[in-house]
């Protein structure tokens, strides 16, 4: 996906966990989300991060080539490990950085190359239904991410029940 679509995806993700209470209100919590979103792409040295970061950037997509292990589920873990016991960030930045950076890899994981979720074992997983990136697909994803974030936000949650089974029904 492209920085424009992880960045909307990851202020999506940051409206939901607020609306949700995994995250609070406060800004810094909604910053981490943010930056949790662009992280993955640090191994990338042509992405909007890599490019503004390319000392870490460029070593990294030497080392482990783009979409590697800052793709997978090792390296939240890791992080989430390394913040909250190491560095004693307070739980909402930590949450909210999971966040985001799990929205990355979400709409990373609906491409057709997929994410190394298991890294360091290579098998790419990726979405049986994928798009292409920077394509109609990718901007029709996150038109719909748009929508049902707008409407489980309106309608509380639960609330929107038999609108999302109406959808399951539609699509089935």
């Amino acid at each position: 996906m492209q920085f424009s679509s992880h960045l909307t995806v990851g202020a999506l993700t940051a409206i939901v966990s607020v609306k949700a209470g995994w995250i609070g209100l406060e800004s810094l919590d909604i910053l981490a989300v943010l930056i949790g979103c662009m992280l993955p792409d640090i191994d990338h040295p042509h992405s909007t991060l890599g490019r503004r970061v390319k000392i870490l950037s460029v070593p990294i997509s030497k080392l482990f080539g783009h979409r590697g292990f800052t793709h997978s589920l090792l390296i939240i873990i890791v992080g989430l490990w390394f913040l909250l016991y190491y560095l004693n960030t307070p739980p909402g930045w930590a949450t909210g950085l999971a966040l985001g950076y799990l929205s990355h890899l979400a709409a990373d994981f609906v491409t057709p190359s997929g994410i190394p979720l298991l890294w360091p074992w290579r098998q790419r997983f990726r979405s049986p239904v994928t798009v292409v990136t920077g394509g109609v697909g990718e901007k029709v994803v996150v038109g719909m991410l748009m929508g049902f974030t707008a409407v489980w936000v309106v309608c509380g949650g639960h609330q929107c029940r038999p609108f999302f089974d109406w959808l399951v029904q539609l699509f089935s």
